[in-house]
Order: C-alpha cells, then structure tokens, then sequence
C-alpha cells in the first residue's frame, strides 16, 4: 500500500499487506510543485519488487482563505499523484480527510495522528520525528492513509484486525465499533 498526504508538508508512505512500515518520506517539491522525476524514481524503488500495490492519495479539500492559486497547486499536485499511479499500474483510491480520519478515530488534531502512527507502526517512530522530536504528522498520516485502506481491503476478504486504539481523552471518543461491519455490508 502507497499512502499519500498531498500536502505541501505531506510524504508518503509504503506499508506492507501484513501492516509493516517499510517506508516514508516527504514528498519532494520544486517550487509549489511535486516534482516528479524524483517522486516516480522513488516510488519505483519502493514499489517495483510489489506486483499489486494500492496507491490511497488524499483527495485535496478547498478550504476557505485559502487562494486560488493555492486551489489551483493542489489541484495540480493531486493531478500528478494520480498520474503516476495511473502509469505505474496501481489501484487508486482516493479518500477525503473527513471519512478516513474518522473511521481511524481521529480528528484534525495532528497529535493523534503521531500518537496512532506510533501506537500502530512503532517501527517509524523515528521517521516520522525530526533530529531533534519534531512532529512530522505528514508522514504519520501518509502511513495512517496506507492503514486505512490495507484495512478496508482485509475487511472485504474476511481478514480481522485489532481496533484501532483511541488518540482522543476519553470526553472526545467515538464509537468505532462498526468499522469492518460497515465496510463488509457496503462490499458484500
């Protein structure tokens, strides 16, 4: 599983169908935009010994304030994920933040994010950190993106996983217990 957060500060992330880590980095940009030849050859390298990888890139939101030249780089960048994917043969799924987070028990507090990737994937605890502890939450959820589909796709083939532990103070819970079953009804 390809995981990536598209975002200016967002990475990506290769976790295996078992729910390994093997790799994350930031996604390379020249100027506002991705660049590609760097992107794809990496993608190659970590991708190429897998015969069917499932690339799982966060569809952009438009948020208000931001400007439309801000639309239009994310829109592009979106664009050029899609497109290598598409090249390189991979499944593509794109989620929006809202509905992924939320099955995953997570709001927009970049926190949880850190804290889920490190309770899910202890292997990338320094990965996803700088030299000196700071957060790097774009990798943490490219990883979280990759884990929500391998998730979804052991759901449709009957495979059960450990719920998924709560970042949030016990005040900010969700009910996540009908994950795989809504999964399952909406597949079989």
């Amino acid at each position: 599983y390809l995981g990536v957060d598209p975002g200016k500060k967002g990475g990506w992330a290769v976790i295996s169908e078992e729910g390994r880590c093997l790799y994350t980095a930031a996604l390379p940009y020249t100027g506002d935009q991705i660049d590609v030849v760097t992107l794809d050859s990496d993608i190659t390298a970590w991708c190429k010994p897998f015969t069917d990888v499932s690339a799982v890139i966060e569809h952009p939101l438009v948020r208000t304030g931001e400007s439309d030249t801000g639309h239009l780089n994310s829109g592009k960048n979106f664009g050029i994920l899609i497109a290598i994917a598409t090249l390189k043969g991979f499944r593509i799924h794109t989620p929006q933040p809202g509905p992924w987070k939320s099955k995953m028990r997570l709001s927009s507090d970049k926190s949880q994010s850190m804290k889920l990737c490190d309770q899910l994937f202890p292997e990338a605890h320094n990965w996803i950190r700088g030299p000196r502890g700071g957060a790097f939450d774009g990798l943490a959820e490219a990883i979280l993106i990759a884990e929500y589909q391998r998730r979804i796709d052991g759901g449709r083939k009957g495979q059960r996983f450990d719920e998924i532990p709560s970042t949030a103070s016990p005040s900010m819970r969700r009910d996540n217990s009908g994950f795989f079953r809504e999964m399952r009804e909406g597949y079989e």
